[in-house]
């Protein structure tokens, strides 16, 4: 079991990522923006991040060097439909910012687990 911080703006993508992680027995934490996922990261210790790219008050390509600089050693599995931009554009520029994997919405409950399963599994 992980303990994982779920970030995104759409409720609805929220509630079924955190459904499908508790489903597969982890604990989830959620936040709506990068803004309240800095600070529920800098009062909770987590594995693992599912960070959406596209939100307001702070969006998820800042929100990784927000993390990164303040030394979140954790893994992050960015996530996005993109919107009106190219979503694959937006997740190889969240790799870039220090994303360890990036996965396209939408998508199903099983890649989600294997992605993330994958993650904690590497991490050790």
């Amino acid at each position: 079991m992980a303990r994982i911080a779920v970030v995104d703006d759409d409720p609805d993508v929220l509630d079924f990522i955190s459904a499908v992680l508790t489903g597969a027995g982890h604990e989830t934490l959620t936040a709506r923006d990068g803004v309240a996922a800095a600070a529920l990261v800098k009062a909770e210790p987590v594995d693992l991040m599912i960070l959406d790219i596209l939100m307001p008050n702070r969006d998820g390509l800042e929100t990784i060097l927000t993390l990164r600089e303040a030394g979140r050693a954790f893994p992050i599995l960015a996530i996005s439909a993109g919107g009106v931009l190219d979503g694959s554009y937006l997740l190889q520029t969240a790799r870039a910012f220090g994303a360890e994997e990036t996965l396209l919405k939408p998508f199903s409950r099983e890649t989600l687990i294997g992605h993330v399963d994958q993650m904690i599994r590497a991490r050790g």
